[in-house]
């Protein structure tokens, strides 16, 4: 099979060219830069937004892999993080549906249900969620990725292309999960611990604290009107979190989740090659979390009174599920990390 990789230059893409290459797909990858030489596959010069290079670029092949993106809305105005990550994504849909390519493979991202980057949390009804859940977007990364897997069903009704968005958290570089590197030392662990040892009602009256808080500060500290990247460091003068309360919450907005850059690898091969159809919206993740806490003792910082808590498979520890994944494409993490909790449960 011949497929086109765009954004194959960033961590997912280096580490799905060789996968794909070991298979013996023939890749071409597409990027912004000059001249740059790829193991496993043959680099083009393009960008997505260029919707007449894009298609003469794409023409001859089977399927495509779609990474090409802003990554991050940081530093950014959230109109050029738009532009780039819809605008992109339809012209490779466009592209495809011109040149009769039957599938797309996308990266979209956890983001898509709107929490790490926005301005208020989504109040999370279950756990572990999923793709049913309910989703907000306050800031246009997020707005981003929504539209992005907007854009797979629209091509899917108007001209029966079959793909999967794949709903990315933080990519770890493998070397990092064998080597179990600490992910959240940018915070004192105690703070999790406190909160997992009051009683019930304390804990939810601090939990509302923190996210009362954590919410006006990131409202004012917007990630796509910031300049630099100094919202995920220090409170503001106006802010009542101390520095390890803030990073505490930046990271339970983002549901404590990973993926190794092999795992990502795997879903996207999984993703070009298994039989299904539709246009679909997957997390992939890892099926533990970064803490190494039991699922029901993490629910507990996010449902302080009583979580719903749904049927997860033994071993599981997620505050995402992975279960659609599983059963559309077969995706199952083989990476995960020791966790600084990990002995606890």
């Amino acid at each position: 099979m011949k497929v086109l990789v765009t954004g194959g230059t960033g961590a997912v893409g280096q580490a799905v060219i060789p996968l794909l290459a070991g298979y013996g797909h023939e890749v071409t990858v597409v990027g912004r830069q000059k001249e740059l030489s790829l193991s496993g596959g043959h680099y083009v010069t393009c960008d997505v937004t260029d919707y007449t290079t894009l298609c003469s670029v794409a023409k001859g092949h089977d399927a495509i892999v779609h990474l090409a993106a802003r990554n991050s809305p940081v530093g950014l105005v959230g109109r050029e993080v738009f532009r780039v990550n819809a605008l992109g994504t339809f012209n490779v849909f466009e592209a495809a549906a011109l040149l009769g390519i039957p599938r797309i493979v996308g990266a979209s991202s956890i983001n898509a249900v709107g929490y790490f980057f926005g301005d208020r949390g989504v109040k999370l009804e279950y756990l572990p969620i999923d793709e049913d859940h309910p989703v907000r977007a306050t800031d246009a990364y997020s707005f981003s990725k929504q539209s992005m897997e907007a854009i797979g069903r629209y091509f899917w009704e108007r001209d029966g292309i079959t793909s999967v968005m794949l709903r990315l958290p933080g990519v770890i570089p493998h070397d990092d999960i064998v080597n179990d590197v600490e992910r959240y030392a940018d915070y004192d662990m105690r703070v999790v611990e406190r909160l997992l040892a009051m009683p019930v009602q304390r804990r939810k009256k601090d939990l509302e604290r923190l996210q009362t808080e954590y919410d006006a500060y990131r409202r004012r500290n917007r990630c796509d009107e910031h300049r630099g990247t100094g919202w995920w460091a220090e409170p503001d003068r106006e802010c009542a979190l101390s520095v390890d309360e803030l990073r505490f919450m930046h990271h339970k907005v983002n549901f404590f989740t990973y993926v190794d850059e092999l795992d990502s690898a795997q879903a996207i091969l999984r993703g070009l090659t298994t039989t299904y159809s539709g246009s679909h919206a997957l997390f992939i993740n890892s099926h533990r979390n970064a803490l190494g806490l039991p699922l029901a003792e993490l629910a507990k910082l996010y449902a302080p009174d009583k979580p719903d808590l749904r049927p997860v498979l033994p071993g599981d520890d997620s505050i995402v599920s992975i279960g659609r994944a599983r059963s559309l494409i077969g995706f199952e993490p083989e990476w995960v990390v020791t966790g600084r909790f990990s002995d606890s449960g």
